[in-house]
């Protein structure tokens, strides 16, 4: 280790203060690589040591140094090495320390535990870098962290579960100490060929096996062959009607379509065309599954699927993808050298759902699941349609003439194929908007003859009464009204109480307007609402939602619904019902590495998987909760976000993981009593 790269490290009084990107208890979702500082120390201190080397300091267990490629004189691109070496010597207490090497989806790691004293050399292997990196170029991670982990375990998985899997109590807070002597990259063999693939032809992980890995079509269609012949003795639950409506709950009053409405003791529910309660269990991204990125990655597969036998693997406008990005789908592939056609798989996974207990096709599904007639289903519509004004990223200029046109001619288009559907429960409409942002000023982020300034301008008029006033409240030194149009975000810092109420004058209008155009085209289906992120918004945009739609939902990535926040929802939207968008845990597996949050094993997830549920279903104001999603995300990346984890009820081979399955069948037995038995 050179001098140079001793002193970058061992200076970092500064970058200590600056924590690394940290996710909120087990909050995984969003794109591609955080953004990091070059060397940051969490709960650790370094220094160089005289005769070579870095001396570390972990001042709690769980304690992290973590530098990026320049900080460490390492290049950017690993793909002529064949792992990463570190070399140190231990301290003098035990512990248990791990190399990691971070990408943009997940770590490759090693880890070791070391007796007071001891020299040890940790290798990363980096054959699989390519499988942490989703969507970012292959062989260029994000960095090098050590974390060292000494003192108490958990008593009971349950409290480490409800920890979200993060490092224990420690018995005491003295710290430990190692001396990392190397950290250096190994080359391959040959460091001039080009890696070995990491992908097999069917779409799975190629450098490690695991029980029921496929080898080749023979296997996909003896396995078909086994779930259709246990398929055919499967009986979906008892006591339910055609829609999977309750026969055993209370009775109310039938429209021949999907609402919501309160029981005797305050409990809300859907209720199915015939009449009957329904509570929503489902999965979202039930289609023929997600495209991965082959543009300057084709050594990244061993061989990739006949595009005259499976034209649905290269298909365009799959979701993420630009243009005419080129993109390949191993499970469209897989699917059909399992059954022969895609018809058949549709019919194979309607039954499933039946047989499963799992009552909804729900969210961001193919348009096929959509028109079927077994299971009931969702559709979703946007506001955020192309070429059409926008403030803040993703939202849309809502006092735009041409925004209202464009949502309207959206929305009658997507009506006249679902508006006399009764197994349409109702529409969602966008996804995750920012809105936690926009009283900041965010909300002016948009060209000076934008709409929206317009509106900011006259709603100042209205709610000041004079310039000289709005000035003073929003530090603004404006010298007539129409600079006000002219304003920019950080130029309102000071008037946060101001914008606060301009966002709820968006707010209403954004609801209303939606609310208006779908009641319009479509007056019998219900409005899902925006599908809002766990952490709750402001005040005024919440109270906007539960005046126009029929239901809030929510997206929740957490380890269960917590009762005090989702309590907190259901009074800031007036009393409306929830439904959980999306929710989701990591399994642990040999089909992939880990991601950078906490992951489960099978038998935790589908432990986790019935209580979400559960609890969930114990609250009087829930509706449902849908699984994102059905099949696992491609291990290479979907385009776009680059999202690559093991989260479906199958994996890419179209094999239905059998934790899974055991968790829906037992949350769909107790959901109607769970929830029949909530306190309002």
């Amino acid at each position: 280790m050179s001098e140079t790269v001793r002193a970058q490290l061992a200076n970092v009084a500064a970058a200590a203060k600056r924590q690394a990107a940290r996710f909120e208890g087990f909050q995984a979702g969003g794109g591609g690589m955080v953004a990091r500082p070059l060397v940051t120390c969490k709960d650790a201190a370094v220094r160089a040591e005289r005769g070579g080397g870095l001396h570390v300091t972990f001042r709690r267990d769980g304690g992290s140094v973590e530098a990026a490629p320049a900080a460490l004189e390492l290049p950017g691109d690993w793909q002529a090495f064949a792992r990463l070496r570190a070399t140190v010597v231990n301290g003098p207490a035990p512990l248990l320390l791990h190399v990691v090497v971070l990408g943009a989806r997940g770590r490759v790691m090693r880890r070791r535990r070391l007796a007071p004293g001891r020299r040890a050399v940790l290798n990363v292997p980096l054959g699989d870098l390519p499988l942490v990196q989703g969507a970012r170029p292959a062989y260029q991670p994000a960095g090098v962290r050590l974390v060292a982990q000494w003192g108490r375990t958990w008593k009971t998985e349950a409290q480490r579960l409800e920890a979200g899997g993060i490092w224990p109590p420690t018995a005491n807070n003295r710290p430990v100490t190692l001396v990392l002597e190397e950290l250096a990259l190994v080359p391959r063999r040959d460091a001039d060929a080009t890696p070995a693939p990491v992908v097999d032809h069917l779409g799975q992980r190629r450098s490690t096996s695991w029980p029921g890995k496929a080898r080749g079509e023979a296997d996909l269609r003896r396995a078909a062959a086994e779930e259709g012949a246990a398929l055919r003795g499967a009986r979906p639950p008892g006591g339910r009607d055609r829609f999977g409506g309750w026969l055993a709950g209370p009775d109310f009053r039938a429209t021949g379509f999907f609402t919501v409405a309160r029981d005797d003791a305050g409990r809300w529910w859907f209720v199915d065309p015939l009449g009957r309660p329904f509570w929503s269990l489902g999965a979202t991204g039930v289609r023929p599954g997600d495209f991965t990125s082959l543009a300057g990655r084709e050594g990244l597969y061993e061989d990739l699927p006949d595009p005259r036998r499976f034209p649905a693997a290269y298909a365009r406008g799959g979701w993420g993808l630009r243009g005419e990005e080129r993109a390949v789908n191993f499970y469209a592939a897989n699917v059909v050298r399992k059954y022969g056609s895609m018809e058949r798989w549709h019919r194979r996974v309607v039954r499933r759902l039946a047989a499963w207990g799992m009552n909804t096709v729900a969210n961001w599904s193919a348009e096929p699941f959509l028109l079927q007639r077994r299971v009931p289903h969702v559709r979703t519509l946007s506001t955020r349609l192309e070429g059409q004004a926008r403030i803040a990223n993703r939202m849309p200029d809502v006092w735009c003439p041409r925004w209202r046109a464009a949502f309207e001619a959206h929305v009658a288009e997507a009506a006249a194929a679902a508006r006399d559907n009764p197994w349409l429960l109702g529409y969602f409409v966008d996804n995750e908007m920012p809105w936690g942002g926009l009283h900041t000023g965010a909300v002016l982020d948009c060209p000076p003859a934008a709409p929206a300034r317009g509106a900011f301008l006259a709603f100042a008029r209205r709610r000041f009464p004079s310039l000289a006033a709005f000035n003073r409240a929003l530090g603004t030194r404006c010298r007539r009204w129409q600079d006000v149009r002219l304003l920019r975000p950080q130029d309102v810092a000071a008037g946060q109480a101001a914008l606060r109420e301009f966002v709820g004058e968006l707010a209403e209008r954004y609801f209303r307007t939606v609310a208006e155009t779908l009641r319009k085209h479509d007056g019998d289906h219900l409005y899902l609402g925006c599908r809002f992120v766990r952490n709750r918004p402001d005040d005024l945009i919440c109270a906007a939602a539960g005046r126009h739609c029929d239901v809030v939902t929510v997206n929740c990535y957490d380890l269960w619904p917590r009762r005090e926040q989702f309590g907190d929802w259901h009074a800031a939207c007036g009393g409306k019902p929830i439904l959980v968008g999306e929710h989701q845990y990591f399994l642990v597996s040999p089909r992939q590495l880990p991601p950078p949050w906490t992951s489960f094993t099978a038998a935790e997830r589908r432990r986790l998987y019935v209580e979400f549920v559960r609890k969930w279903a114990e609250q009087p104001y829930s509706l449902g909760c849908h699984w994102f999603q059905f099949e696992d995300q491609p291990a290479t990346g979907r385009p776009g976000d680059g999202e690559n984890q093991i989260i479906g009820l199958v994996d890419v081979t179209d094999r239905p993981h059998a934790d899974m399955v055991a968790a829906v069948k037992r949350a769909s037995a107790g959901m109607y009593r769970w929830h029949a038995n909530a306190r309002a």
